[in-house]
């Protein structure tokens, strides 16, 4: 089993992570090799959670590889908000991981396909991926401490699993923003939002949840 940080995950949670490696399989056959994680066993429940992969993988005869988890045997395997932007083997590879296998892909993006697609994964474009859609997707549309994914738009090309590059935020005409930007812009012209409750994108609510609002003109963090 070959994975860019654990090669055989036998329960637990792999998190955060980030690989641009170039992973090698030398063996002909059942390889079992993922962009992050090369294979789950076990009857604990593994979970890969808020993880890219945008390296490259490169096998001769090797099979069941994957570009986020390859083989999942354990009694249940979640890919969880995770990301695939690398490139795989045009044989014997699955485009998040092996799907005749258990494993639950919830909230999973990739950039090119491969041999199967796992339910709960889609395909994205480059161009979402520069402009912050899919950090938002994968944010669930979160702006708020539960956002586990950031992007510095103009700068990073991907978002990353890490929200202090900058939280992403959609705009009232479909546009993305980065929220620090949109907070300063609101308080730059205190007038236009001096009553009423507005969220971090200058769109009026009429209910609060926790995070950061604009209300009556003054920033206000709901907790």
């Amino acid at each position: 089993c070959n994975g860019s940080f654990v090669g055989n995950l036998m329960g637990g949670t792999v998190q955060n992570c980030v690989s641009h490696a170039t992973l090698y399989m030398s063996v002909a056959g059942l390889c079992a090799s993922g962009g992050i994680v090369g294979a789950t066993s076990g009857n604990n429940s593994s979970l890969v959670e808020n993880c890219l992969f945008d390296g490259q993988m490169e096998s001769g005869s090797a099979t069941n590889n994957g570009g986020i988890i390859g083989w999942p045997a354990a009694s249940k395997t979640t890919a969880r908000n995770c990301l695939f932007a690398g490139t795989l083997p045009e044989e014997g590879a699955y485009t998040i991981s092996v799907i005749n296998a258990p494993v639950s892909c919830q909230n999973c993006y990739y950039l090119n396909v491969y041999q199967g697609i796992n339910a709960g994964s889609s395909q994205v474009s480059e161009e979402q991926l520069k402009s912050g859609e899919v950090c938002w997707l994968l944010n669930n549309g979160h702006t708020d401490e539960l956002a586990g994914w950031g992007q510095l738009l103009g700068t990073d090309e991907t978002p990353l699993p890490d929200a202090t590059r900058g939280i992403v935020g959609k705009q009232s005409d479909g546009t993305y923003c980065n929220v620090t930007d949109a907070i300063q812009e609101i308080a730059s012209q205190p007038n236009v939002l001096s009553k009423g409750i507005y969220n971090i994108l200058g769109q009026k609510v009429q209910k609060v949840q926790k995070g950061l609002y604009i209300i009556d003109g003054k920033k206000v963090m709901v907790k």
